[in-house]
């Protein structure tokens, strides 16, 4: 899978700390490489973005989606301190497609409400702790659809285009 971006240049500030994040969680809890759950717990805990915020008006905390998150068996399990982990092949599928939408809705910037988007409609992991969370997902996707809109599309900045 090609990745659009080589580095998080055209992320969004907000975006850029989840990563990091993300990166220390799935470090924290052993793991190979970033996995989309990871992603999910750095959308909440990260404290400006737009995901976060929307994820805790659904009345969902940092700690009840950490909780949901599996820790890899022993055989999966990796020891990381230094550097960063290799983000996961579905990860950079799902980032991928944040930054299509980017390009299409002519967004300046790829943020933490456009990844959460594409995680609410295509990311299984996510879908199954959002469910088990009570979240109703169907209602939840259209509202963050809707502030995405209203804070990227009707407050623009200069369109992201990326070289091929």
């Amino acid at each position: 899978m090609s990745q659009k971006i080589a580095s998080y240049d055209r992320f969004s500030d907000d975006l850029r700390d989840a990563m990091r994040i993300a990166n220390r969680f799935a470090k924290a809890m052993r793991s190979r490489e970033i996995e989309t759950p990871h992603l999910l717990y750095a959308l909440i805990k990260e404290p400006t973005g737009l995901a976060g915020h929307l994820l805790r008006c659904q009345g969902l905390s940092a700690k009840e989606i950490k909780r949901s998150v599996t820790r890899p068996d022993a055989s999966q399990r990796q020891f990381t301190i230094f550097g960063k982990l290799p983000l996961s092949q579905n990860g950079w599928g799902y980032i991928n497609d944040a930054i299509d939408h980017a390009i299409g809705e002519r967004h300046d910037s790829v943020g933490t409400a456009g990844l959460l988007r594409v995680m609410i409609l295509q990311a299984p992991q996510v879908i199954d702790i959002l469910t088990n969370l009570n979240v109703p997902l169907s209602d939840f996707e259209k509202d963050v659809a809707k502030y995405l809109h209203r804070h990227m599309v009707e407050n623009p900045g200069e369109p992201l285009y990326f070289d091929s």
